[in-house]
């Protein structure tokens, strides 16, 4: 069950309407924001997050940097699925963040249906 959940985008709009579907695809779940990398950083050291949804693009902190780093600070077993809006390669980032063995992309604008099949379990993460 998906609980505890970090979005970590710099774009106010995007993490507005990002809270807002999540709010109505999984109600019971606590959202967590951040702006930029740092204060994501922040969130992930200090809690337990069962997903993680960023842009791999953050002021202060990209968001490849802050998904090396959680690596880095949480045992393979204890990483949350990460969700990753990004434009560029998919296939080299999957490769830098190998790590992460729940890990998806979305496009940015965020569509609710995309977002709904990835959190009920229409993942693919090979």
């Amino acid at each position: 069950m998906i609980s505890q959940v970090l979005i970590a985008d710099d774009s106010y709009t995007c993490r507005c309407l990002i809270t807002q579907q999540l709010n109505e695809i999984l109600p019971q779940a606590h959202v967590n924001t951040a702006s930029n990398g740092l204060d994501a950083l922040a969130i992930v050291e200090s809690q337990v997050l069962d997903l993680i949804i960023c842009s791999i693009e953050l002021n202060k902190l990209s968001g490849l940097t802050l998904l090396k780093k959680l690596c880095l600070l949480r045992p393979k077993k204890v990483i949350p699925r990460v969700l990753v809006m990004t434009p560029f390669n998919r296939k080299l980032l999957r490769q830098a963040l190998k790590d992460v063995k729940e890990l998806d992309f979305l496009d940015k604008p965020v569509d609710k249906n995309e977002l709904k099949k990835k959190l009920l379990g229409e993942v693919n993460y090979g």
